[in-house]
């Protein structure tokens, strides 16, 4: 009978234990995804999906100026899953990116990059909207920054180019409206509040070439008033070809490359 009572004591022990599943320490949390970033006055505002972890303590957010080290960071207690970045320069853009880090320290791979340019208000506009009664937009666009920077050298033969605009533009006579010298093929992405225009370099541009970017008075924001003249900058490329970057690389460096799934 003893041996009986005993046996159902064990099997008893086993199935409690079995049902309580510990947590999965070694793994770490999945990388955030969905991140997006709307630039504003002296800020950047970030917004990403939230991970359904249920061990997860929070988000490392992490930013720094475009091209550059993301060297700043600030934590993120989950279950919020945005973020404000405050204290950024106007007309500077900046590259934004979230880690995930569960209870035991371990964190996730790094999401892409997003880029944001923080955009001084123009009083002048709210001024005339505010004589106007809110009445139809009449001033035209600026651009604020462009990526890369005018004159700038040695840029990777695959790096982005972007410009970015003082409101939001109509997307496509924006890109009707861009030309390249010497020509190369563009794959355009729209960043923000269709604020930021990019093109992602398609071949790789050619090595140790200076190339003029164009964007004529075609150029429009929404309520179709378009540039007052066209905007022009030039850069040089080297023979830099930035890697391509694996989330499932440890030894990836995220500030010197590109992102691929």
């Amino acid at each position: 009978m003893c041996a009986v009572l005993c046996a159902l004591v064990v099997l008893a022990g086993c199935t409690a234990a079995g049902d309580q599943q510990p947590a999965d320490s070694d793994t770490p949390p999945g990388t955030p995804t969905g991140l997006t970033a709307a630039a504003g006055d002296g800020e950047v505002s970030l917004v990403w999906n939230a991970n359904p972890e249920p061990d997860l303590r929070g988000y490392q957010v992490h930013w720094g100026e475009a091209g550059a080290t993301l060297d700043q960071s600030a934590f993120v207690t989950a279950p919020a899953a945005t973020y404000t970045v405050s204290g950024l320069t106007n007309g500077q853009p900046y590259a934004f990116a979230v880690e995930a880090e569960d209870d035991t320290g371990r964190r996730s791979a790094r999401s892409d990059q997003v880029l944001a340019v923080p955009v001084a208000v123009d009083e002048d506009d709210e001024d005339d909207e505010e004589e106007d009664g809110g009445g139809e937009d009449s001033t035209p666009p600026t651009v604020v920054a462009s990526v890369p920077a005018d004159a700038e050298v040695d840029v990777a033969r695959n790096a982005s180019i972007a410009i970015t605009f003082s409101e939001p533009m109509d997307e496509a006579l924006t890109e009707a409206a861009w030309s390249v010298e010497p020509s190369i093929g563009c794959a355009f992405e729209w960043l923000g509040t269709s604020t930021t225009f990019v093109c992602e370099p398609s071949p790789e541009m050619a090595p140790d070439t200076v190339h003029t970017v164009t964007l004529g008075t075609g150029a429009a924001d929404l309520a179709g008033n378009a540039l007052a003249a066209p905007f022009t900058f030039t850069f040089t490329t080297g023979a830099l070809v930035l890697q391509v970057c694996r989330f499932d690389d440890p030894g990836t460096r995220f500030d010197a490359c590109l992102f691929a799934p």
